[in-house]
């Protein structure tokens, strides 16, 4: 055997054995990057429990763990060997994407735990709350800056996975990419929201004198596009974190003009008539809120001639979570619960009383006996704001400012109400419901929606496929029912419902296709603010249900995540999905 073959030999048996070590080292670290990444993220799911919890001890830990761990996964994926693998055909994005996540998530928990455990400390109700019961307006103040670090930490996380093209990804590790995008997402936007709260609420409870906001409560059995009619209206009087309820006005205290209060657009007329700025009841049939309350602020200021400072929305869901904080309240005869308030107020009390006078007189009763106990009581702060946060992610707690720089600060939260316009690289899809019986029958209506992105072009525009099934439980007998749930029969038959949807499709998108079990839907169409929108009227009988599909084509380089709001309803628990991008 020459000397150059046996020489040969010796370096194919070096750069074999070579590849095996590599091979063997990748696959140890491989195997210890994803084990880490995984005992994080359960760790992450058990950190959620213990919130609710007010465990704040358990957070911590569990906070230091997930530190822990996702610096396992980093320091076992932040070498030169992955550095160069990342550079290989088709492995490479895998590669990448672990050590980018790894990156990320260590990246964020390093720089969120202090401020993380500054907010635990100072969350605590002793810290919240004066000894006289008011909100210790200096305390919620001081949140500020805490939040914003964690938002600041959380936003870097997010740039960093957000650059991932995860449809080159393998599949399992597609699906983890997208998990940790969303939960950084929905993290970031509660940080964010908490930020906007923080420096909101200090002014608006009355910091620098005493502020005066109408409450309305919204009735979900006569189903409007933000949620319900409004039925109940409570002037709630703010002053350096002490708050009490002042006049209250039924629907018929506002008198029903002949011209719009304030004025309308052409296309604000066309989608919902001069009936949106004259009579109360419908100020709300446009699905977005900060229009609807100016025009409310406008039609109580023509009634009564009060200034007042912003316009609070919530509904009997909404009295619901206020009572988990508070506990039972007595008003009068009756005891409300978390559990009986919705159908007692949406149902109940159309059976038991026989005039629209009594029934709207128990509706304010119970609307004020409700916020008047939780204004009494010692009620934890943090229990409180965690049930109102709950209904803003649903799209039921919103608040308008009539101050334009506070109204600045509330764009773009949940608890804004607004409809969105331009929505850049991210796609807005909007189902919103108005109720055509003039009637209570929509406390019988189930519902719920979908969307899902099917496919994107070369220059970034979405095929989006939306669908919507609503199920009416309705009486068979619906004309057994008094006239107060079903309605006279003049728009439709007792039992029925009739229903105004509009379809949003997003900005400067359009809606191709619309079918209602399977069959083709005749629809008219306006524009409002930039986006199209379909006019659809759905007649739903009793014990019938009913499966809308949609498609919509998005406009060219909306690459992002879809979204899809649509009308929370009595029983509904989200009003919001977000699907994965085709692009």
């Amino acid at each position: 055997m020459s000397r150059v073959t046996s020489w040969r030999r010796l370096l194919l048996g070096l750069a074999a054995g070579l590849i095996v070590l590599v091979v063997l080292v990748f696959s140890y670290q491989a195997v210890r990057t994803v084990l880490a990444l995984r005992e994080a993220k359960n760790e992450a799911h058990q950190l959620s429990g213990e919130l609710r919890r007010d465990d704040v001890a358990a957070v911590k830990k569990s906070l230091r763990t997930i530190e822990a761990r996702s610096a396992t996964a980093r320091s076992h994926s932040d070498n030169t060997l992955w550095n160069a693998l990342a550079r290989v055909p088709v492995l490479g994005d895998d590669v990448d994407a672990v050590q980018v996540m790894a990156r990320a998530l260590n990246d964020a928990s390093s720089k969120v735990y202090e401020p993380a455990t500054t907010l635990l400390d100072a969350l605590q109700a002793d810290n919240l709350r004066n000894q006289d019961g008011t909100v210790n307006l200096t305390a919620v103040a001081s949140l500020e800056a805490p939040l914003q670090d964690v938002a600041t930490a959380l936003q870097g996380a997010v740039d960093q996975v957000d650059g991932l093209e995860s449809d080159h990804l393998l599949g399992p590790l597609r699906d983890v990419t997208t998990n940790v995008r969303s939960q950084l997402d929905e993290t970031l936007s509660v940080a964010k929201g908490g930020v906007s709260v923080a420096r909101l609420v200090p002014p608006m409870m009355g910091t620098d004198g005493p502020r005066h906001y109408l409450l309305v409560v919204q009735n979900n059995a006569e189903v409007r596009s933000t949620g319900g009619l409004p039925g109940s209206f409570i002037m709630l009087d703010v002053d350096h974190g002490k708050v009490s309820l002042g006049a209250q006005h039924a629907v018929d205290d506002f008198p029903v003009l002949t011209q719009p209060v304030l004025p309308l657009t052409a296309e604000e007329r066309a989608l919902y008539g001069d009936n949106l700025g004259e009579n109360i009841r419908d100020t709300n049939l446009t699905p977005d809120f900060p229009r609807a309350a100016e025009l409310i602020n406008a039609l109580q200021k023509r009634a009564f001639g009060t200034t007042i400072d912003g316009v609070i929305s919530v509904d009997p869901v909404v009295l619901s979570a206020v009572l988990r904080a508070t506990g039972p309240v007595k008003v009068g005869d009756d005891t409300f619960t978390a559990h009986n308030v919705v159908p007692r107020l949406l149902n109940q009390v159309y059976k038991d009383l026989g005039t629209r006078a009594e029934q709207d007189a128990y509706f304010d009763r119970a609307a004020r006996g409700i916020f008047g106990g939780l204004i009494t009581r010692n009620v934890d702060p943090l229990k409180l704001m965690r049930q109102l946060g709950k209904s803003s992610t649903q799209r039921r707690f919103l608040v308008w400012s009539a101050h334009p720089e506070e109204q600045r600060l509330l764009a773009g939260t949940v608890a804004s109400g607004e409809l969105p316009r331009d929505t850049g690289a991210r796609p807005h899809v909007g189902l919103y419901l108005n109720d055509g019986t003039a009637a209570k029958i929509e406390y019988y209506l189930d519902y719920s929606a979908s969307i899902r992105a099917a496919s994107c072009t070369v220059s970034g525009g979405q095929t989006l496929q939306v669908g919507m099934v609503l199920d009416s439980s309705a009486p068979r007998r619906g004309y057994q029912l008094n006239h107060f749930i079903t309605g006279n029969g003049a728009y439709a038959p007792r039992g029925m419902m009739r229903l105004n949807l509009r379809v949003y499709a997003p900005t400067g998108g359009e809606l191709t296709s619309l079918s209602a079990n399977g069959r083709p839907v005749r629809i008219a169409t306006a524009d409002h603010d930039g986006r199209q929108v379909a006019i659809v009227t759905m007649f739903i009988r009793a014990h019938q249900e009913v499966r809308l599909s949609a498609e919509f084509r998005t406009r060219d380089g909306q690459r992002g995540d879809p979204v899809l709001d649509w009308t929370p309803g009595v029983r509904t628990t989200t009003s919001r999905a977000t699907a994965q991008s085709s692009c």
